[in-house]
């Protein structure tokens, strides 16, 4: 993390430095040569001029197929989600960018997930061999939901995991809760074991949201672990009180592709916009003034930063 904000920093200072020199350059050519301005006098013209902002991402990790863990609450509040479930299900399998993918639907119960053992869907299986699998998966009767436990119950305890899934492959946990997780590990040690299972970890989460309570869920019934764990991740979240999951889980399922269209957080000078990618000025991109977005015509490789700065357009 130190690595990345000194790497960050570093590009923001080769971005003001190339404002300051462009603007020492227009300071220059309007009046004879003045070798007194000051740098403190080239910012306060660079703010006047607008505020500076970075946007950032970093591309996922190359992986060779994914391994997705659909991590289910099969309590009885969730039975009226079944159709909204099997929808997103659905979604994911027909957007998944790579067709080396393998996906199971997990109880999120530690003693059932210990001793699941079903083969997961595959390339070429459909909606209904999905429903097949969910109407298999156990309700149940633990009298917490508990995702992470269940998780690390069926990748570590359960040898059955070991017969399908790959350690070289992706991984992508979704998990599904009308209520918090109430596992005995904390968000942030779950997400170190995710990390030393796996290169590329992929998170999305089904849940209440803090944003949005239209289920009028018990404060105690937000999301707040899995919202945590998944933010770590940069993955999706999708309010479980919103009618279709459908289009929150495609956005989950691209997660894994490079990015070749990025939206800006505000409206920018153009003139103004340099992109970095790994520390280094890059040349390969264009700005779309209409939907304000950054779009690359050379996409920047898996594994690396990009970051785009720009001063902010005073009149937006």
């Amino acid at each position: 993390m130190i690595c990345k904000i000194n790497r960050f920093l570093k590009n923001i200072n080769f971005f003001l430095l190339g404002i300051i020199a462009s603007t020492l350059l227009l300071l220059c050519s309007a009046c004879t040569p003045d070798y007194g301005v000051s740098v403190e006098e080239v910012v306060e013209v660079i703010q006047d001029h607008g505020d500076v902002w970075v946007d950032s991402f970093q591309q996922p990790e190359y992986v060779d197929g994914m391994d997705i863990l659909w991590i289910i609450d099969r309590s009885c509040s969730m039975s009226n989600d079944d159709q909204k479930l099997i929808e997103g299900v659905e979604s994911m399998i027909n957007n998944m960018p790579t067709n080396n993918w393998r996906l199971a639907m997990v109880p999120m119960d530690v003693d059932d997930a210990s001793g699941w053992e079903v083969f997961p869907l595959v390339p070429g299986d459909t909606v209904d061999d999905a429903q097949d699998m969910l109407d298999d998966l156990p309700f149940s009767t633990s009298p917490t939901e508990a995702g992470f436990d269940s998780t690390i119950a069926y990748i570590d305890d359960n040898d059955y995991s070991d017969t399908w899934m790959r350690p070289d492959a992706g991984l992508l946990i979704v998990f599904v809760s009308d209520e918090d997780d109430q596992s005995a590990e904390d968000w942030d040690e779950f997400a170190y074991w995710l990390e030393a299972k796996r290169n590329a970890v992929f998170v999305a989460s089904i849940v209440n949201i803090r944003t949005s309570n239209d289920c009028d869920a018990a404060v105690s019934a937000i999301g707040d672990n899995y919202e945590d764990v998944t933010d770590y991740f940069d993955g999706v979240v999708i309010d479980i009180c919103s009618d279709d999951w459908s289009q929150g889980v495609k956005d989950a399922s691209l997660e894994v592709e490079l990015t070749e269209v990025f939206g800006l957080s505000h409206t920018p000078d153009p003139f103004s916009i340099k992109v970095f990618v790994e520390g280094q000025e890059y040349p390969y991109w264009m700005y779309n003034e209409y939907f304000n977005r950054i779009e690359f015509t050379i996409t920047p490789d898996y594994s690396e930063l990009v970051e785009i700065g720009y001063t902010i357009e005073t009149n937006a």
